[in-house]
């Protein structure tokens, strides 16, 4: 039985698809972020992966399907920034 492509054709899907990505990353740094503001010690590893595949995912959207897109990247960044901070031990 072959599994259904998390990355449909249509646009609208592979839209959705990637925004789901992008609440699951942000999700997933905010974690991270707090783990290491409340002194705990964490792996990144994979993160990078996990990143690069929205990246490639987004870079794949049609311009019209793109835009929603980006403004959740920018605050994915934002995210991404804070992130940086606390693992330097810098107030956000």
């Amino acid at each position: 039985m072959q599994s259904a492509d998390p990355f449909p054709s249509s646009p609208q899907q592979a839209q959705e698809a990637v925004l789901g990505l992008v609440g699951e990353a942000q999700y997933l740094l905010s974690l991270i972020r707090a783990m290491i503001t409340s002194g705990q010690r964490i792996r990144l590893a994979g993160l990078e992966s996990a990143i690069g595949l929205l990246c490639a995912k987004a870079l794949d959207l049609p311009p019209d399907q793109a835009a929603p897109v980006r403004a959740q990247l920018t605050l994915l960044l934002a995210e991404l920034d804070r992130l940086t901070l606390a693992v330097r031990g810098e107030p956000p």
